[in-house]
């Protein structure tokens, strides 16, 4: 009777071979993306100068929008919402922008919020606006600046609304040139009316 011998170690060694190709190739591109995404996101200014949030109660279904100006004149709001100093993160609409899924399903947490991106020397003027008033009395509406880095307040106002239309200064403040922020005041200046009559 012929014996016959045989092995599986050929199989075995090319089986290896391509595994271990697969895992170098597959390497090498993660490699490739990262630098990728390291060139594409180079010279991108991720962090956050001053941070200017509006919070209202829960229960106010009213539409409240933050306006600010920047030193050239510039302006962020909710039709403008990024410019090269600044962006509007979240343009909060009130109760009817709050819908989870349907009718009975309401997220109840008004807050509107603009970064400044970077330090750019002049005089910022952070303005708030009673899009739409649509509940019962006056509103109040917490307005804080912050300094993001030194995790300072700049400026923390209340202002209460009472009726469409209406338009409050919260806060200017001028950033010099060396980066610091000065002269923080409140002198009012309209900034909404305008805009919204161009509309």
């Amino acid at each position: 009777m012929k014996r016959s011998y045989h092995s599986n170690l050929a199989f075995v060694d090319i089986l290896f071979n391509t595994l271990l190709c697969f895992v170098v190739f597959f390497t090498l591109a993660l490699i490739h993306m990262n630098k990728e995404s390291a060139e594409e996101s180079a010279g991108i200014e991720f962090e956050a100068f001053v941070m200017i949030i509006a919070t209202w109660p829960a229960e106010f279904g009213d539409d409240i929008d933050l306006y600010i100006q920047d030193p050239t004149g510039k302006v962020v709001f909710f039709r403008n919402k990024n410019n090269e100093l600044m962006h509007l993160d979240r343009d909060d609409l009130g109760r009817r922008g709050e819908l989870l899924g349907n009718e009975n399903e309401r997220l109840f947490n008004n807050r509107e919020i603009v970064t400044i991106r970077r330090k750019f020397p002049g005089e910022f003027i952070v303005n708030a606006h009673a899009y739409s008033k649509i509940s019962y009395g006056p509103i109040p509406v917490n307005v804080k600046v912050i300094r993001v880095r030194k995790n300072k307040i700049i400026s923390d106002e209340v202002l209460i609304f009472d009726y469409t239309g209406q338009e409050r200064t919260a806060c200017r403040f001028t950033v010099s040139h060396n980066g610091n922020i000065e002269n923080i005041n409140r002198l009012s200046k309209s900034i909404a009316r305008e805009i919204v009559r161009g509309y």
